[in-house]
């Protein structure tokens, strides 16, 4: 008997209950209409392991307003973890894990006038984005592939793109005069879709980017509070309760055929709503995610969980995080070859979803512990808003321990703050907002920050 295996994407969104006033006619971001936010839930490049391109998502954005043109303002955010170099040797001569960036982002803004479709390459850019989004690991490209087994490489994560436009009269002042700088504003007439292309397999496949119109203002003006973005279903379109995941068990030889055993696996996406943005922000957010799955003779399953910081993505065969979580995923656990799974966002305990262990932070995060190599390490700027045209170069974040008020982590000196603290790890777990915030800066360059809503817990979205 013959095998052959193929992997299947799930594609959906989740959000979680909130306690938000009320949406009279039910306004919700969804994959079918056109918005001023949009969201790419999965962009992904990979390469083999002599460095080769053999896949690659190219995003497409369109402005379909007869009205006139529009500013965009894109965010390119790598999903996963920061990685350490961990060698033998002294000195460190045998390498055994690679440093990468994680959960850092680049943005860039462009127009698109009126009736304007527009694409890029993720892996080379193009002209509304020259830079792409392999800027976000330059000493690329990316870090080994877990999904074939450390033989290729990848880059991965999500874009989120909303409509902007300057505002003359805002901004901090020169010389009495504001300098200006770009608002978000209502523009419903943007969609999105991307296409992820497998040159090895010479297979193609193609999903509508999460949109969220505007609603509280007219077409054309600036939205609620200058720099926030509020999902709630009022100000712009709110996010769902749950996520329904609808799967074939990995394992399932559902599509055997005439001997051949046709293997499949699947992976699954998920990311949490809140971005924060700021140069100097609270890193990424943190949450669970809870499974509720049915089989085929309608019997419920329990207690699947996996904590999701930044952005997830795995392999149902691989799913469970630790020893005792049980992966009904497997067509062996799930009993039928068919389920579908309630995927809800909630607020974790420390002990099984802790910041530090799981965002891959201990040397950054204050509570963490600042370990006494800190200072000579490369620091992932997930604290760093970006590149833009009109800025080149890295800004250090400041590091600072706040069990010892001002005491700073400067370039050259060793620091240390002792162990980590569970309790402020703890408090970093956002019940989710729904909202996005951005602080601006002189020449258009953006940071963002969370702020604490009314939720149950956090809003996710998957792809």
């Amino acid at each position: 008997m013959s095998r052959k295996p193929f992997v299947f994407s799930i594609v959906g969104a989740l959000a979680a209950a909130f306690a938000a006033p009320a949406m009279a006619q039910n306004f919700r971001i969804n994959a079918n209409q056109k918005g001023s936010v949009l969201i790419y839930s999965k962009v992904e490049i990979k390469w083999d392991a002599a460095g080769n391109l053999t896949q690659d998502t190219f995003i497409d954005v369109s402005n379909d307003a007869d009205t006139g043109d529009v500013d965009v303002q894109a965010y390119f955010i790598n999903g996963d973890m920061p990685l350490e170099e961990i060698c033998t040797g002294d000195p460190c001569t045998d390498i055994i894990q690679e440093e990468e960036p994680g959960c850092n982002r680049i943005d860039c803004r462009f127009l698109l006038t009126k009736n304007e479709p527009a694409w890029f390459s993720a892996a080379n850019g193009g002209p509304k984005c020259p830079q792409g989004f392999t800027a976000l690991d330059p000493d690329g490209p990316g870090r080994p592939d877990p999904e074939t087994g450390m033989q290729g490489r990848v880059l991965r994560g999500f874009i989120v793109m909303w409509a902007t436009k300057f505002n003359p009269a805002a901004g901090p002042l020169s010389g009495g005069v504001p300098v200006g700088e770009y608002h978000e504003i209502r523009w419903n007439h943007l969609k999105g879709d991307a296409l992820i292309v497998n040159y090895i397999n010479g297979t193609a496949w193609e999903y509508n980017a999460w949109a969220a119109a505007a609603r509280a203002v007219p077409h054309g003006a600036f939205t609620g509070t200058p720099g926030e973005i509020n999902l709630d279903g009022i100000e712009f379109d709110g996010g769902y309760d749950r996520l329904l995941v609808d799967f074939y068990g990995t394992g399932t030889h559902a599509f055997d055929i005439e001997g051949n055993e046709v293997g499949l696996d699947s992976d699954l996406t998920l990311h949490p709503t809140d971005v924060d943005l700021r140069q100097d922000g609270e890193g990424p957010v943190l949450t669970k995610a809870e499974f509720e799955v049915f089989n085929q003779n309608e019997v419920k399953l329990s207690g699947l969980r996996r904590c999701i910081c930044c952005w997830d993505q795995e392999m149902f065969s691989n799913y469970t995080q630790r020893v005792g979580i049980p992966n009904y995923f497997l067509r062996n656990r799930l009993g039928t070859d068919k389920g579908n799974a309630r995927v809800d966002g909630v607020e974790s305990v420390v002990e099984e979803c802790n910041y530090c262990d799981i965002c891959h932070l201990p040397a950054l995060q204050p509570g963490c512990g600042w370990r006494p190599d800190a200072a000579h390490r490369h620091l992932p700027d997930q604290l760093h808003a970006g590149h833009s045209p009109a800025r080149s170069g890295h800004e250090v974040p400041e590091l600072r321990d706040r069990r010892q008020g001002d005491g700073r982590h400067e370039p050259g000196r060793h620091w240390r703050s002792g162990v980590g603290d569970p309790l402020r790890c703890a408090a970093r777990q956002r019940r989710g907002s729904r909202r996005w915030s951005w602080q601006r800066r002189p020449h258009g360059q953006l940071e963002g920050h969370r702020r604490q809503g009314h939720d149950d817990g956090p809003q996710l979205f998957a792809a």
